[in-house]
């Protein structure tokens, strides 16, 4: 298996001070059903998932939500994935979305943060 589509502890945004920075200071990007926060650091791209309880009750669909959006994200993070940044994914829908819909989402956000890094760069 390629480690180019794994998805490790150290890919993932746990810090409690990087997640309040990147609400804090980082940008934001929106394609339904999905809103992605970001700001530029100076380790690996590292990304947090998130689904509001408010529209998800059971912590079974919030999971499942998840699993589709982290998912969808390991699939595609190589759009990313030398852009040295933090991202948190955040599910905005009320009504849970099939994976096609949340992948083609995650794709066309993450594609736009590489053209704005690009942009950004030169």
């Amino acid at each position: 298996m390629s480690a180019l589509f794994t998805l490790s502890k150290t890919e993932r945004l746990k810090s409690r001070k990087a997640i309040g920075l990147l609400f804090k200071e980082g940008l934001s990007v929106y394609k339904y059903p999905i809103l992605i926060y970001f700001r530029h650091n100076e380790r690996e791209t590292q990304a947090g998932f998130s689904v509001p309880k408010k529209h998800f009750k059971k912590a079974v669909k919030r999971n499942l939500l998840k699993r589709r959006m982290k998912e969808g994200y390991r699939l595609n993070k190589h759009y990313v994935a030398n852009l040295q940044m933090d991202i948190m994914i955040i599910y905005t829908a009320k009504k849970e979305e099939p994976f096609a819909k949340i992948e083609t989402s995650i794709i066309q956000l993450l594609s736009n943060l590489s053209e704005r890094k690009e942009i950004a760069s030169s």
